[in-house]
């Protein structure tokens, strides 16, 4: 979770404290927000955007829940309570607040495919969950890239494995576009999924998380979704049309997915994470000091090299030390490497030898 030291985990069973965030930007629209606290229990919302927000009242060591029946998102984001931020739909119930958070600070980051084998990072993705490949059967399942990902995962195991035996698709980066057809509002999104698959606010048939997950059909049209809806209850939905599809597969999904996205999972801390800004102090606290170091040694290997290329002699003049010259095989009749040092280590003895001969023939006069 960025700028948290908190994890979010599939099958995470939720709760823990909420930390607090900590963007960089004063002016982020997440500033002062805190996330997590949030259990699976309350994993549900509706198929209402701005569904699945309550309070979470600590009393001793009991914890009690009260949803939130208002649908507006602007005034439920103070509190991420599963860590992760509604679907941004626009100028649709509050969620232009979502506009004006930099990616940076939003989690679930994850790849994409664009139809394709090459992955590609996207903040929001969408899946088609198909099976058999009927098109009766197909749902359309919205959110952060990261969550989708775990979703197509799971949902394409057999049964027996804990999955729903759906068919085994790529994972989509989503376009959201504007959609002017709704006066109500100045602008709402549509998020295009491949195949020309549009969805709006009112095809969404369930949201989890907070109004960040949801599941769909562009033939599905709730009413009561609509912006200019005279009536929006929490829980009010226009019947789902299931002809030609098994209730079995749809209850699938609806489990399996409620059960498996994750969620802030206060069992797994991030310790002393850093900020960008402390992380380039370090490395620099640590590499300048390096870099001078091995400057000091090799200037004073060079040094060293330096004084040891001559000796003093006896007369006091000094010596150089021959180089290592490149020698010949012994056949072709020159010195072997070893000779020649060896000559010149006699010449150097022999020079000293005299010196101190004459010293001594001096003393003997």
């Amino acid at each position: 979770m960025p700028f948290t030291s908190s994890f979010a985990n599939r099958c995470s069973n939720g709760g823990g404290t909420p930390v607090s965030l900590s963007p960089d930007s004063a002016s982020s629209a997440l500033s002062g927000k805190t996330i997590g606290g949030g259990t699976r229990n309350e994993i549900y919302g509706s198929a209402q955007y701005g569904s699945g927000f309550g309070t979470y009242t600590q009393t001793g060591d009991s914890t009690t829940y009260e949803p939130d029946l208002t649908l507006n998102v602007s005034g439920h984001t103070s509190n991420l309570a599963f860590g992760f931020l509604p679907i941004p739909w626009g100028d649709y119930r509050g969620a232009d607040i979502l506009s004006k958070a930099w990616q940076g600070y939003l989690p679930g980051e994850g790849y994409t495919y664009r139809m394709s084998p090459n992955p590609y990072p996207a903040l929001y993705a969408g899946w088609i969950a198909r099976k058999n490949g009927d098109d009766r059967s197909r749902f359309d399942i919205i959110g952060d890239a990261s969550t989708i990902n775990v979703i197509a995962d799971v949902l394409t195991l057999p049964t027996d494995k804990g999955g729903c035996g759906a068919d085994a698709l790529f994972v989509q980066d989503i376009s959201y576009v504007s959609n002017v057809t709704e006066p109500a509002v100045a602008w709402t999104m549509q998020a295009i999924l491949a195949f020309n698959i549009h969805l709006h606010p009112w095809n969404i048939i369930q949201y989890w998380r907070g109004s960040s997950v949801a599941i769909g059909n562009s033939t599905y049209n709730n009413a009561f979704a609509h912006p200019n809806a005279t009536s929006q209850n929490y829980w009010a939905a226009s019947p789902l049309d299931l002809t030609g599809v098994d209730a079995d597969w749809f209850n699938c999904l609806n489990r399996t997915i409620a059960a498996v996205i994750p969620i802030v999972d206060p069992t797994l801390v991030v310790r002393n994470r850093k900020t960008p800004g402390q992380i380039a102090g370090i490395v620099v606290g640590v590499v300048i000091p390096v870099l001078l170091i091995a400057a000091a040694v090799v200037f004073w290997l060079l040094r060293r090299r330096k004084a040891t290329s001559t000796i003093p002699a006896a007369d006091g003049k000094t010596v150089s030390l021959p180089s290592k010259k490149a020698h010949s095989s012994p056949r072709s009749g020159s010195v072997t490497g070893a000779e020649e040092m060896s000559g010149e280590t006699d010449g150097l003895m022999g020079s000293n030898w005299d010196a101190r001969a004459g010293r001594g023939g001096a003393q003997s006069e």
